[in-house]
């Protein structure tokens, strides 16, 4: 994958912003953007988490930002904002998150493939599973 340079492009405009988001020294970052140490996938995470920028998703240099759009500023402020330690943000993601699991949990109950059912108890002990082993 290509590295591109999501560090450099707004840590000098966007007061605040600390690779400390991220949780690497300043070195990692700088030797990812010139090329001498790949990109990992855990990187690749941490940078997303922290900034939304989507690395993953790159062509000829571009980055995407979690609209899907070309990564900017004014994505990343966004981005930080949609996650603030509020009420508000706080309500907003959890009405998204029970959405998500409501189509998840609908879509096994349906049947599947070769009319298999039966498939909510084990999609729901998964998720369970899943949020106790990462807490």
């Amino acid at each position: 994958m290509d590295t591109v340079p999501v560090w450099s492009t707004f840590k000098s405009s966007s007061p605040g912003v600390s690779i400390m988001m991220i949780g690497v020294s300043k070195h990692t970052i700088i030797s990812v953007e010139n090329g001498r140490n790949r990109l990992s996938p855990k990187l690749t995470r941490r940078i997303q988490i922290a900034t939304g920028a989507n690395l993953l998703k790159t062509s000829q240099g571009k980055v995407w930002g979690p609209d899907g759009k070309e990564f900017t500023i004014k994505a990343f402020e966004e981005w930080r904002s949609a996650f603030g330690n509020d009420e508000d943000s706080i309500s907003k993601r959890l009405d998204e998150i029970k959405f998500w699991i409501e189509v998840f949990f609908r879509a096994a109950v349906k049947p599947g493939a070769a009319g298999i059912r039966n498939r909510f108890p084990a999609v729901y002990i998964s998720r369970i599973a899943a949020f106790v082993t990462t807490a």
